[in-house]
């Protein structure tokens, strides 16, 4: 037995891992993009371009803070007759009163 047997083992070149399941892994992550983007685009074809009038009236409006136009939104529908009252629900943050339309300043918060 000698000590250089293994002579071969030491100079033979370092073959890469094999790249069928970095492939595999990068094809399964496309196909749940894939997938995600065309649910995603199905979501918003059903989505209603226009605004649907109230059908009936209700007890009150709950108006959700965070979009520039949803307290005026909330307010038109409380003077056309949709609700008898409107509902800020808390939230992190005060809303100031100079979100609120000028005529609807003077309502009482809670």
């Amino acid at each position: 037995m000698s000590l250089h047997s293994d002579e071969k083992s030491l100079n033979a070149p370092i073959v890469a891992p094999r790249g069928w399941l970095r492939a595999t892994i990068v094809a399964a992550l496309a196909m749940v993009f894939v997938g995600a983007a065309v649910g995603f685009i199905g979501f918003l074809s059903q989505m209603h371009g226009a605004e649907i009038k109230p059908d009936h009236n209700a007890d009150g409006i709950v108006v959700l803070t965070g979009g520039s136009s949803r307290v005026s939104d909330a307010m038109e529908l409380l003077a056309a007759g949709y609700g008898k009252r409107l509902l800020f629900p808390a939230c992190t943050r005060p809303t100031p009163p100079a979100t609120f339309p000028v005529r609807y300043r003077t309502i009482s918060h809670c």
